[in-house]
This record gives structure tokens, sequence and C-alpha cells, in this order.
């Protein structure tokens, strides 16, 4: 084993700074002297490399020593900003924008011209005359969402077999079918 992995594996727990890398270096330069020395003596080097370390002994009292100090969990480095970092600055300021946005929406006044609230009521009586009763209304609601969504399904489902070159025929008989579906439950003129 590579006594600069080993090295890094026994201070993995303590943060890095100057005086830990010269520790460990120095470390380092004595365990390869030490197994040298072992090999030397006639010792193969697996043998020599854990001779050597055995004789370390207790590493984590000498960094408690020197006053290294351990890794605390997150530390805020460049190497920890990411995905989550970008969520989290993202986030404060969309929700605060979001729930201003919603309170501004909820508590605006209807500020309308008069004509322009005649023509939305005669619109809405003219939408409840179409339909026979609101069961009505409901079934073409269904009905009509079940058209989009399996129209955006077969969009989807044609973009990825064939390509956008005839995808966008899924949108076109998605809009017959509405049509078709309007006429169906449309009452008839009397």
């Amino acid at each position: 084993m590579d006594t600069k992995n080993y090295v890094d594996t026994l201070f993995s727990e303590y943060q890095e700074n100057a005086a830990l890398e010269d520790f460990k270096e120095e470390l380092c330069g004595y365990m390869d002297e030490r197994i040298a020395n072992l090999v030397k003596s006639g010792m193969d080097e697996q043998s020599a490399f854990e001779k050597a370390s055995k004789d370390l002994g207790d590493m984590s009292a000498v960094a408690d020593e020197i006053s290294l100090k351990k890794k605390q969990g997150w530390t805020f480095s460049p190497e920890n900003l990411g995905f989550t970092a970008a969520i989290t600055v993202m986030m404060s300021f969309v929700l605060p924008s979001a729930a201003l946005f919603i309170f501004l929406m909820l508590t605006e006044k209807d500020r309308s011209k008069p004509w322009v609230v005649a023509l939305r009521e005669k619109e809405m009586r003219n939408e409840q005359e179409r339909f026979a009763s609101v069961k009505e209304q409901e079934r073409f609601g269904l009905f009509s969402g079940a058209i989009w969504i399996m129209a955006i399904a077969i969009f989807v489902l044609l973009t990825i077999i064939l390509g956008i070159k005839f995808s966008w025929l899924a949108i076109v008989a998605a809009l017959v079918g509405q049509m078709l579906l309007q006429a169906a439950f449309s009452k008839g003129e009397k």
C-alpha cells in the first residue's frame, strides 16, 4: 500500500491546513525510511509496511496534541457548493416572490370598467346556456381533459419514436376531437 494514501486515511477526519500537510509529509518520509530499513534487513515489503504502520501507534493523539480540529460535518468550501446550494439560494428568492404574487392577486380589487363587467357576465350566461345541465358541463370537462392528456402523451411518444415531423398530428387530432366534443355536448337551437 502507498504510504501517502495510508497517511491520508489516518487523518481523513481532520480539517486540512498547512500544519497538517507538513506533519503528513514528515510522517510519509519516516514511514518510507522505516520500510526501506526493514526491507534491507530481509523483510518483504508488505510485512515491512505493516510493521512500520504498527510502530506509528495512535495518530489521533498526536493530531490532538498539535491541536488540529476534527471535521464537523459540512463545511463551507467551493467543493461543497453544488445543486443543493443553488436550490437553497434560489428558493430564498422564489418562495417570498411567489407568496407576494399570490397575496397581491388575492387582495387585488376588480377594477374593470362597467362595460367589461357586463360583457363578462354575458359570456358566462352564454356559456351556461350552451349546456343542458351542470352534469353535462362536468362530463364535457372530463372528456375534454382526457382528450388533451392523451394528445400530449401521443405527441411525446411520437416525438420520441418518429421525431417532430409527425408528432404535431396528435395536436391537430385533439383540436378536431375538441370541436366534435363541443358540438356533441352543446344544446341545439330550439
